[in-house]
C-alpha cells in the first residue's frame, strides 16, 4: 500500500499501519536506551534478576525507582530524536499535516502482568487523545511498538470510525480521562497488529484502549503526538497549549547536596 492509500485510510477510518518504517536495528538501538534508566537502578540496588525478568526484580524490589526509571526513559534522547527524524517528520507530513509540530513529550508503554499498580491501573481505559492535548483538528498520534505485538499480547484495540462522532463525553480515570459517552457503544473494537519498525498512525479522536489479552513477559511501545500548526482552527484558537510545566520550588532533598560532597564530587571530574 502506498503512502496515498495509507492517508485515505487513516482518515476514513481513523487509523492506518505504515509497515517497516524503522529497521530493526533502529527499534533494537532505541530499546537498549530506555533500558538503561530500570538497568542503573538494577546495578544499584545490587539486584539479580533471574530470566531475564529485569523490570518485574526492580518493581519488586522498589516500586519509587522502578517509576522514577520509567519516567526518566521518557526522556532518553534516542526517543525524542525519533519523533523528531526526517523520516518521521515527512511520514506525518505525507499523511495531511502541512506543517507537524510536536504536542508534547512521547510516551513510553510498558505492559505486564506483574507490574500492575496497586490501585492503579494497568493499560490505558478507552479514550480519545484529543481531550487531553486540545489541538489541531487533525492531531495525529504514532504508536510504534518496540517488541513482539499480536491480539494475545496486551493489545491496542481501536474503533474504527469513532473519530467521526467528534469528541465524546468522559469521566475522571486514574490514567487522567476515561471516554463514558454512550454513543461509543455500537462500535466493535478491533485489535491491532503490528511489528516491531511498524509505525501505527490515528486521528487523535479515534477511541482506542490497551486489551486486556495478557501474554506472558513484556511488551513495550513508544507514542508521539503531532499537531498541525497550519491547521486553520488551531491558528483562529490561538494554538491552545493546555499542558504546564514548571519547575517546584522545594527541594526533593532538602540536605542535598552540601558545598563538601559538591566539590569532592567536581574535584573527581
Amino acid at each position: 500500500m502506498g503512502i496515498t492509500a495509507h492517508k485515505k485510510d487513516l482518515w476514513t477510518t481513523g487509523i492506518t499501519v505504515l509497515p517497516n518504517v524503522l529497521s530493526s536495528a533502529e527499534v533494537s538501538h532505541l530499546q537498549s536506551k530506555l533500558e538503561e534508566p530500570f538497568n542503573a537502578q538494577i546495578s544499584y540496588l545490587r539486584l539479580k534478576p533471574e530470566n531475564n525478568q529485569k523490570l518485574q526484580c526492580l518493581f519488586d524490589a522498589d516500586m519509587e525507582r522502578y517509576f522514577a526509571a520509567a519516567k526518566l526513559a521518557q526522556h532518553t534522547p534516542e526517543l525524542h530524536a525519533v519523533g523528531s527524524s526526517q523520516i518521521i517528520v515527512d511520514l506525518v507530513s505525507e499523511l495531511g499535516l502541512a506543517t507537524p509540530v510536536i504536542s508534547t513529550r512521547p510516551v513510553v508503554h510498558i505492559m505486564g502482568n506483574g507490574l500492575a499498580v496497586p490501585e492503579g491501573y494497568l493499560g490505558t481505559p478507552l479514550h480519545q487523545d484529543w481531550r487531553s492535548v486540545q489541538g489541531s483538528l487533525d492531531g495525529l498520534v504514532l504508536w510504534l511498538p518496540l517488541t513482539r505485538h499480536s491480539r494475545a499480547f496486551w493489545p491496542l484495540e481501536v474503533a474504527r470510525f469513532s473519530h467521526r462522532l467528534g469528541l465524546l463525553k468522559a469521566k475522571p480515570h486514574e490514567f487522567g480521562n476515561a471516554v463514558s459517552d454512550k454513543k461509543i457503544g455500537g462500535f466493535p473494537y478491533t485489535q491491532v497488529v503490528a511489528n516491531p519498525g511498524d509505525v501505527v498512525a490515528f486521528s487523535m479522536f479515534l477511541a482506542h484502549r490497551t486489551g486486556r489479552s495478557r501474554g506472558a513477559g513484556v511488551r513495550w511501545a513508544a507514542s508521539f503526538r503531532y499537531n498541525n500548526m497550519l491547521e486553520p482552527n488551531f491558528i483562529s484558537r490561538g494554538f491552545p497549549n493546555p499542558y504546564i510545566y514548571k519547575s517546584k520550588f522545594d527541594l526533593i532533598d532538602e540536605h542535598f547536596p552540601d558545598v563538601h560532597f559538591l566539590n569532592r564530587f567536581f574535584d573527581k571530574n
